[in-house]
């Protein structure tokens, strides 16, 4: 027999098994009422477009197993998820079975089934929609028309997404495990991702999906949504929250904003923007908020679009779209700014809410936890990053200004630099800046104003090391290098009337110097960060915080600016010596200087005989070389202060005990205290 045939005969058949039952004759009026519905489905089911074989088809169908197909004798007024003690949406029918005696949930399990006529899922067709003779004489209580609601499926190229979901099952409290595809605007759904054949399709155009927590307090059950056909309603119960939010977005893209964010973050600014989205990106729903509201609207009309990211035009509607606890990220410019909206959010929260500083505040406002370590130690990242950004610019200018090199070549050496120990994102990105070229064809970075701007938390290093005397000479050079940046047109005018050296080319060896310049940015980068460290080790003695060093460098090399392969030797150094006073005393960076030494003094010769400035470069040599002597002409310096000032003096044979000298004879015995400040 033919396939549209047996088709055919399947349906013709199973009308008559269905009338007989019924024991009503005639039933000649309702068959030719049916006839031609039926033979027009049944051209409909032969010429659509499925993506498979028409045996698989029949086969679907033969089995029960096609979506639209109902069961013989199934009461059309009865839901299978309907119940008097879950009221409905207006939209979507009752959701939970009427003949589970609780509305306590199962917890799902894999390849779980109920006993029904067809142990997949299915969506059901409720018909007829046309009076006939036979229907009125047999009630349409008692008979489920047997015409299936066939259409032509066009499902999109795109997957949205494919996974398992858990089904409520009909009559009864248990869930069914069954892998699902969406492809807009259907939904295909099958026994497990190795099922060749579809055993449901939902069209989502004529569907709804719905989300409430409400409706999830009510079945006691995590993760729940709906879909909701014209007759029927079916819960679905997702992994966790994001899987639920990444499977809603899939079904409905409109439909997120509906969902209880994760977390708020106030200030779009760009470091607030590219958190959300990378957040966004780690499967977290985000609610955006900034004061000046229209930021809102533009970022999620642009940079958020397509995402799950939703917004606030109010902290009172931000705070009333986040789940409990609340968590609120406030990226917001230090100082006062942060005061203010902790003061606006206060009364708006609950006990064990939470509210993050994620900007750069001065480590004195924070006392919770050790105080202010943690933003201290945000601060010297910050200060380190000043570093590593002038020893780069130092590096290029050699590069430019002595070796002559062209953008393309210096772009070429920092991607071959990046594959040594220099390896991090700063040297990443320069060479990718080096290379950009803007849309006449030429290369950008020698068209940007070189006036560089700074927000303080570089500043704010260099006063704390002024502080707390020690001597992070190279964040601070760094620091003010921007500061004589910003003098653009001093700078201009000294230009035509200071002299320097007079330039002539560079006669030696071109490779070779280059790799004088890239030792010599390795060695003071490890001076930078050598006093970088020598900060944390003041600060925690000060205030008696406990830091883990070794844990602060690791941290550090995940996601941050000054992330490098260099941090995780730092890590290294203090898991051999937690007591380590200098990162210059642990063996492994003692010999990666010594081994850069000359390099680093040629590269600085070669410079400074150029007129090159280079300010970082040249401190970090003189602290390596002031730290490495037993003695310093400091000493000049203690019998001038009291010569004039009397402020005595200790001797290297009587330290700890402080002296004056009557240097001119007739200034008398009388001294100063001796102190520090």
């Amino acid at each position: 027999m033919s396939g549209y045939k047996k088709l055919w005969y399947i349906y013709t058949m199973e009308y008559y098994v269905a009338v007989k039952r019924q024991n009503l004759l005639p039933f000649e009026t309702a068959w030719r009422d049916l006839e031609s519905i039926m033979l027009s489905k049944c051209l409909q089911l032969l010429t659509h477009t499925f993506n498979r074989e028409f045996s698989q088809v029949h086969g679907s169908i033969s089995d029960c197993k096609l979506s639209d197909i109902s069961p013989i004798g199934r009461d059309p007024s009865v839901s299978s998820f309907s119940s008097s003690t879950l009221t409905p949406s207006s939209t979507c029918p009752s959701l939970v079975d009427s003949r589970s005696n609780s509305l306590d949930q199962k917890t799902p399990e894999a390849n779980s089934r109920a006993s029904s006529p067809c142990p997949e899922f299915e969506q059901f067709q409720i018909v007829p929609t046309v009076e006939t003779p036979y229907l009125a004489r047999a009630g349409k209580n008692e008979f489920l028309n047997l015409v299936p609601d066939i259409e032509e499926i066009r499902p999109g190229s795109v997957v949205s997404k494919k996974g398992y979901l858990h089904f409520k099952e009909p009559f009864s409290s248990n869930w069914a495990k069954h892998f699902v595809v969406v492809r807009r605007p259907y939904v295909f759904i099958y026994n497990s991702d190795k099922d060749p054949v579809e055993r449901g399709i939902i069209n989502l155009s004529t569907a709804q999906v719905e989300y409430s927590e409400d409706q999830q307090a009510m079945v006691k059950s995590p993760n729940i949504f709906a879909v909701c056909t014209k007759h029927r309603g079916v819960l679905l119960q997702a992994l966790n929250d994001k899987d639920m939010s990444d499977w809603l977005y899939a079904f409905n893209p409109l439909l997120v904003g509906t969902i209880r964010a994760d977390i708020a973050l106030i200030g779009l600014a760009v470091m607030g923007q590219n958190l959300i989205l990378n957040m966004n990106d780690h499967g977290f729903v985000v609610c955006a908020f900034n004061r000046t509201v229209s930021k809102v609207d533009d970022f999620l009309a642009n940079e958020a679009k397509g995402t799950k990211v939703i917004g606030a035009h109010s902290l009172e509607e931000m705070v009333s779209k986040l789940k409990k606890p609340r968590r609120i990220l406030l990226l917001v410019k230090a100082g006062q700014a942060v005061d203010d909206f902790i003061e606006k959010l206060v009364p708006l929260l609950d006990t064990g809410d939470i509210i993050i500083d994620g900007g750069n505040s001065e480590y004195r406002d924070t006392t919770v936890g050790e105080e202010g370590a943690g933003h201290f130690v945000k601060m010297v990242h910050n200060g380190i990053e000043y570093g590593d950004m002038q020893l780069i610019c130092e590096a290029y200018h050699l590069m430019k200004d002595i070796l002559g090199m062209e953008h393309s070549e210096m772009a070429q050496a920092f991607e071959e630099w990046n594959k040594t120990e220099l390896d991090s994102f700063l040297i990443e990105i320069t060479a990718n800046i080096l290379k950009f070229r803007d849309s006449d064809g030429a290369h950008l970075l020698p068209k940007i104003r070189d006036s560089a701007g700074q927000k303080g938390t570089g500043k704010w290093t260099a006063i704390s090391a002024l502080e707390y005397g020690v001597p992070v000479t190279l964040i601070g050079e760094a620091v003010f290098a921007r500061c004589l940046s910003s003098l653009k047109d001093e700078r201009v005018q000294a230009s035509k009337k200071l002299q320097g050296p007079q330039k002539t080319q560079f006669n030696g060896d071109r490779k070779s110097f280059l790799e004088d310049i890239r030792k010599a940015l390795y060695a003071s980068k490890i001076i930078s960060y050598a006093q970088g460290f020598m900060l944390l080790r003041q600060a925690a003695t000060e205030f008696g915080w406990t830091l883990n060093y070794g844990g602060i460098a690791l941290m550090w090399r995940g996601g941050c600016i000054i992330r490098s392969v260099f941090l995780g030797k730092i890590k290294d150094a203090f898991d051999r010596n937690p007591e380590l006073q200098n990162l210059l005393l642990d063996d492994f960076f003692k010999s990666a200087v010594e081994s850069c030494q000359d390099s680093w003094r040629r590269a600085i010769s070669t410079g400074v005989q150029a007129g090159i400035p280079m300010p970082c470069f040249t401190t970090a040599l003189s602290f390596y070389d002031g730290y490495r002597h037993d003695m310093l002409p400091a000493n000049l310096i203690q019998a001038q202060r009291d010569y004039f000032g009397a402020h005595t003096y200790e001797l290297l044979a009587s330290p700890g005990k402080f002296i004056h000298t009557n240097w001119t004879g007739h200034g008398g015995s009388v001294s100063s205290s001796s102190y520090n400040a």
